[in-house]
């Protein structure tokens, strides 16, 4: 089943490899968050939840940095830019950083929102769920930072 993983050490990747994509304008895959034998202990683990949250973090972090409102977030239109991504996964991604930012959660509040809906949803152990949540959320908050940056020139 791979390596095991430690669940701290999940959300601070995935926290600092989106803050990294959207500060930087890095790629981003999962594989920046964990290795690909790792996964399969992720999910098993249902520390997936983790990795979603930890994403969001890193988003809304360098989200604040660029000083994008939850309307630049908003303004996302669903659109993958040629991602094979889920267009229910990037419209629930927008709405959790257009939350967190409109409503300035804490990491603790923005951690319950996922949690709350990857448990009502089932997914805690869904891998593609998991997969799609985190690269939708990184795609959102590159949308905003785009637009916010666009919007200061």
């Amino acid at each position: 089943m791979g390596r095991s993983v430690d669940a701290g050490s999940v959300y601070s990747s995935a926290r600092d490899a989106a803050r990294l994509a959207v500060t930087e304008g890095e790629d981003f895959g999962l594989t920046d968050v964990a290795t690909e034998d790792q996964w399969a202990s992720i999910i098993a683990t249902g520390a997936g939840v983790l990795a979603v949250a930890g994403s969001l973090h890193g988003v809304v972090d360098a989200l604040r940095a660029h000083g994008a409102t939850a309307a630049d977030v908003l303004s996302q239109d669903g659109s993958t830019g040629g991602a094979p991504l889920d267009p229910f996964a990037v419209a629930l991604a927008r709405g959790w950083v257009a939350n967190t930012i409109g409503l300035d959660l804490d990491e603790e509040g923005a951690q319950r929102l996922v949690s709350a809906e990857l448990v009502e949803r089932g997914w805690l152990m869904d891998t593609h769920a998991i997969a799609q949540l985190v690269l939708s959320v990184v795609l959102v908050g590159a949308h905003a930072a785009e637009k916010a940056t666009d919007r200061r020139r």
